[in-house]
């Protein structure tokens, strides 16, 4: 029973019967060599014919996991397909944004970035995979650990050393795998203005 049931699942489900057929034949096929050719045996059919149902109920059984099997792997490998077409979504979004887009770690390092942020924080292609966020900008770091401490504190405007510019920050948790990170996001204030101030010559203009 138990190497039928192993074949069985070996196979997918798919020779399961046909291997119970094969178990099946043999014990039948075994009962009547001895019934012909052994002194005094009696046979025991009824017997031979419960092992083979046995071979059977374990085929169907095997089949029925197989089945099972076959389709909760097809579903997860649909799963891992959609979570990584989300994430490419994710990620051409987030590359698109105006705004710079950080993702830091409780240990205060940068797990992901935008160019946009990049840019406003001074973060160049030749820094570590995980640089500190303390290191490329102390202000908005200090500003990360006030607000994990309070987080309904408001902040004002922040001028990024790097780039020169003013940005709104707003921060948002994220929670996952047991870790805590948090989300940053650096509205750019300077482009906001010019695009005001745009308006407004195009209203005078008018």
């Amino acid at each position: 029973l138990a190497p039928l049931a192993a074949a069985g699942l070996i196979s997918r489900g798919r020779l399961a019967l046909f291997y119970a057929s094969i178990a099946s034949i043999g014990i039948l096929l075994a009962e009547s060599y001895s019934l012909l050719h052994v002194q005094g045996y009696q046979a025991q059919y009824l017997q031979a014919g419960l092992l083979s149902l046995g071979y059977f109920a374990v085929a169907w059984l095997t089949h029925k996991l197989a089945k099972y099997t076959i389709a909760s792997e097809q579903l997860a490998l649909q799963r891992a397909i959609d979570l990584a077409s989300m994430a490419e979504v994710n990620q051409l979004v987030i590359q698109d944004m105006q705004d710079g887009v950080l993702v830091v770690d409780e240990n205060g390092k940068i797990q992901q970035h935008n160019p946009q942020a990049g840019k406003l924080i001074g973060l160049t292609p030749e820094v570590s995979a995980a640089p500190l966020l303390a290191e490329h900008a102390p202000a908005l770091a200090m500003q990360l650990v006030a607000w994990r401490a309070n987080g309904n504190i408001d902040f004002d405007l922040l001028r990024m050393p790097a780039s020169d510019v003013s940005v709104r920050i707003r921060f948002v948790p994220v929670k996952g795998d047991g870790r805590i990170n948090t989300l940053i996001f650096l509205e750019d204030v300077s482009r906001i203005q010019a695009q005001a101030q745009q308006f407004k010559l195009a209203a005078l203009g008018r």
